[in-house]
């Protein structure tokens, strides 16, 4: 058994499942928020049938430990007119923009089937109040242990499609996301032990699936160091996913570091890009905040396995440059990236000036929709500083060829100054990245 093969199975075998055995509680009559929440207070396993008509929430349903609720496939489940919460949370959700939460917990938690929708261009947060600024999700998990969210689809939707937050013991599967606008399944560290696997997903706006150790604060509920997971059987169409690693700095000046490591990606087609780097907030040239990571933050010991890249493309979601199939801007150790299928040839790729791996920081200007310079800000962070040692790559083929030159293969970034700026963008930068011990089979 590989490395890989025996990481996952460790991680797999960890997860404690959820115990959602038992009788069910088939509701009738009219529901709404407040029957199912009446159901659930009852009878714990709460199963809401096909109706014919949506059920529209008024609020979020609020889960406790060892509450579950099974929704028929086909039955779809609104956002009510003028609400801005999401549609299902559970009850002990923390805020973590400010400190690590305190260990409260939810635990033996489940949501399973229905088709999920909140209002277009509307966050969906955890409370009417808005109180917690980075928790926009349809489905939002925070401070839990044995959780499951299975068999649902996200409709044509401006919020995450499942939220997890400060999670262990977590199994996300068998999901659809249908013209959604944002991203699918987004982790917020710190998160351990779970699997997320069997999406499907066209038109996505964002992130198929993106492990946010660290975030924004704007985009995250908590932040912390993600590891042990497994995100396999993911069929996508010209999306992307993410893996962000970084440090928080707290108001205070605590820092925590957010990294990722010991993790299994395999069976993914359809992606054009895997990032991995933090970036700062888009928002901090117009509103005056100092929100970035405090390193680069660390990746060590990832398995990407079984990958196909449809169609390469130099630009992806709003225009931004895409200048590799895996961009990294991290400090990284012991990466495999293994039986990697790209359709285009290497020379088309060349053309594109889109290599397999780019290591080293990215520069592009984000105008904030204004044309004075002093209101535009950096997307990414060209002065940042990485090095990747231990970089495995193993059968790589354009376009059916294998590639075994690491010449062809990783391109290191030396960043320099663009002396016209503003005059022709991008900025540039001071930064660079470096690699050390790299293998090619």
């Amino acid at each position: 058994m590989s490395a890989a093969e025996q990481l996952k199975q460790k991680i797999l075998t960890s997860i404690a499942p959820v115990d959602n055995g038992g009788e069910w509680h088939v509701m009738s009559g009219e529901i709404t928020r407040e029957t199912i929440q009446q159901a659930l207070e009852l009878y714990q396993r709460v199963e809401i049938p096909n109706i014919g008509k949506p059920v529209v929430l008024d609020g979020p349903v609020v889960l406790s430990s060892n509450h579950h609720l099974k929704v028929a496939r086909e039955q779809l489940m609104l956002q009510g007119e003028g609400v801005e919460t999401c549609l299902v949370r559970n009850e002990h959700i923390q805020n973590g923009a400010f400190h690590m939460p305190n260990g409260t917990r939810d635990r033996n938690i489940s949501v399973q089937g229905g088709i999920w929708k909140t209002a277009l261009g509307k966050r969906a947060y955890t409370d009417h109040e808005k109180s917690m600024r980075g928790a926009f999700g349809i489905i939002i998990l925070c401070c839990v242990e044995q959780v499951s969210v299975t068999d649902l689809t996200v409709l044509d939707s401006s919020s995450y499609g499942v939220q997890l937050s400060d999670c262990a013991d977590f199994t996300v599967e068998n999901l659809h996301f249908q013209q959604h606008h944002k991203d699918g399944v987004h982790i917020n560290g710190p998160a351990t032990r779970g699997v997320i696997r069997n999406l499907t997903g066209e038109k996505m706006g964002d992130d198929m699936v993106a492990l946010n150790a660290w975030d924004w604060q704007t985009s995250a509920i908590t932040f912390g160091t993600i590891d042990h997971l497994v995100v396999e059987h993911v069929q996508s169409n010209q999306n992307e996913l993410r893996l962000l690693p970084g440090q928080k700095v707290f108001e205070d000046g605590t820092r925590v570091d957010c990294d990722i490591r010991d993790c299994v990606l395999e069976d993914i087609s359809g992606i054009y890009t895997f990032k991995m780097y933090a970036q700062p907030n888009i928002a901090n040239a117009i509103s005056g905040i100092h929100d970035v990571s405090g390193t680069v933050g660390r990746i060590e010991h990832v398995f990407v396995r079984n990958i196909s890249f449809v169609k390469v493309t130099p630009s992806g979601l709003n225009g931004l440059p895409v200048k590799s199939l895996f961009e990294i801007c991290a400090d990284c150790n012991d990466i495999v990236l293994e039986d990697i299928r790209v359709n285009n040839s290497l020379q088309e790729c060349r053309e594109m000036d889109v290599c397999l791996v780019n290591v080293g920081p990215l520069s592009a200007v984000w105008k904030n929709g204004s044309e004075r310079p002093e209101d535009w800000g950096e997307v990414f962070d060209p002065d940042a500083v990485c090095r990747v040692d231990r970089l495995h790559l193993n059968r790589i083929q354009f376009a059916g060829e294998r590639v075994t030159d690491p010449g062809h293969l990783v391109r290191t970034v030396t960043m320099k100054i663009n002396p016209d700026y503003p005059k022709t963008t991008p900025r540039g930068g001071t930064g660079y990245g470096t690699v050390g011990e790299v293998t090619v089979e």
